[in-house]
Parts: structure tokens; C-alpha cells; sequence
């Protein structure tokens, strides 16, 4: 490359210069949503890094997000958070979507619950409030309709946040 680095043809001059270089800085690749091996980062389904106050890497995220954010903090305060003041059903789905950071603080490794009862009483709902947590909410929520390994994939990327199942599959009648 022109005006690049400039090496002779041995190759141990380049094997020369990588083993003496030294660096204070350091990236770590994130392949997994979740907390980091140490608790220093956070990698959220957006593909966000959230750091622990003066950590001392550079986190990044080389995998494509599931999620992306669909506004800010403050439209989902305005607009999905006031909503769910007086009602049970959604203060729980927003609870529920906010303790999957905290399990790994505990011995809990995992946490389910199930949102049952006739049609069209607010379930879905309920999973929507509670899945926007964590940024844009699908069309069309996953169901547990699927197979096992599409429901393994689904769950990885929603390590330590929250998995929003809508459906159980019909009982037989």
C-alpha cells in the first residue's frame, strides 16, 4: 500500500515487529448478549455496550443485533411507560423484562413466566410492553411453536435480557 508501512521481503521482520509491539489498549469481542465474563460490560439485544463506571477495555460487538432501538428512553417513558401506571398485568411485564440483568447476580439461573387466561384479555399485550424493554418489538412475536433449534437461537439472543414467547401450542381436544 502505498505510504503504508513499509517491510522487507523476510517475513521476520513483520514476525519481529507484531512480537514487539506493545499496547496499553485492548478491544474485547462480544459474541454473546449478556454480561461479560467479569461484569464489566453489558451487551444489550441492540448491540449496545454498556460499560461499568472507568472500565478499563474497550468492548465491541461483532455480530449482527437482533434488536435495534426504536427511540429514546424518553419517547418509552412518555409513550409506554405512563401506560402501564394502575395496571398490574403490565407493571409485572415490565418488571419481568428488567430482572434478566440482575439474575446474574444471584444463584437464579432462570426465571419463566406464563401469561394465561381466555382471548383477547391483554396477554399479548402484556408481552409487547414487557418486550420493548429491550428495544423494537417484532410485528409478529416468536411463538413456542417451532423447533427445538429455532427456539435455541431465538433464546441466545436474548441472553440475560428477556425471551417473549407468545402461543403455547393448543392442547389436543
Amino acid at each position: 500500500a502505498a505510504q503504508g508501512l513499509f517491510l522487507a521481503k523476510e517475513t521476520r521482520d513483520l514476525e519481529w515487529l507484531l512480537k514487539g509491539w506493545v499496547s496499553e489498549n485492548r478491544i474485547t469481542l462480544l459474541e454473546d448478549f449478556g454480561w461479560t465474563e467479569d461484569y464489566g460490560a453489558f451487551l444489550a439485544p441492540d448491540g449496545a455496550v454498556l460499560l461499568a463506571p472507568n472500565a478499563p477495555q474497550i468492548f465491541q460487538h461483532g455480530g449482527k443485533a437482533p434488536r435495534r432501538r426504536a427511540g429514546t428512553l424518553e419517547d418509552w417513558q412518555a409513550q409506554v411507560a405512563t401506560c402501564c401506571i394502575d395496571n398490574p398485568h403490565l407493571v409485572f411485564a415490565l418488571s419481568a423484562a428488567l430482572v434478566g440483568p440482575l439474575m446474574a447476580h444471584t444463584d437464579t439461573t432462570v426465571g419463566i413466566f406464563h401469561f394465561e387466561g381466555e382471548s383477547s384479555i391483554g396477554k399479548s399485550v402484556s408481552l409487547r410492553v414487557g418486550s420493548s424493554v429491550w428495544g423494537s418489538v417484532p410485528e409478529k412475536l416468536p411463538s413456542w411453536t417451532t423447533t427445538s433449534n429455532g427456539l435455541e437461537g431465538a433464546l441466545r439472543q436474548c441472553n440475560e435480557t428477556v425471551a417473549v414467547l407468545d402461543e403455547l401450542p393448543k392442547k389436543p381436544p
